[in-house]
């Protein structure tokens, strides 16, 4: 495999790519498990929980060297991220016959990108980013 190849795409993204690819294709869908068996306030604890997992998903994107360098940039930029997915998933939905975009829900997307960031720092699990990324 060609080194620029190998510098930006490693096992490591592979999560990540799953998770943003599954939101897609429910996000798609004008029939959800949410809709019909989660209602409020337990449907924001799914957007929590997933968005959550997507936050951990990046995290492992970002080398364990620059979590402990800059922590709260690391940090920033996991949150920044997921909020992004997050807004782009609540837009994507607006166009979706018997779906709308909430910002209760992307509210509750941007909460899991903080949950995730804190995770990952109280737990240090950032120590074990480089042995994935090889």
């Amino acid at each position: 495999m060609n080194k620029v190849v190998r510098k930006f795409f490693r096992l490591a993204h592979v999560p990540s790519v799953l998770v943003m690819c599954t939101l897609f294709y429910l996000s798609s869908r004008t029939w959800t498990f949410q809709e019909h068996f989660l209602q409020p306030p337990l449907d924001k604890v799914m957007h929590l929980s997933v968005f959550t997992a997507l936050g951990i998903s990046f995290c492992v994107w970002i080398r364990g060297a620059r979590w402990i360098k800059h922590p709260m940039v690391s940090a920033l930029i996991i949150i920044a991220c997921v909020g992004v997915f997050g807004a782009s998933d609540e837009f994507h939905q607006s166009f979706v016959p018997g779906r709308d975009a909430s910002i209760d829900d992307w509210m509750a997307d941007f909460s899991g990108g903080i949950v995730s960031a804190l995770l990952f720092l109280a737990t240090k699990a950032y120590r074990i980013t480089d042995k994935l990324h090889r």
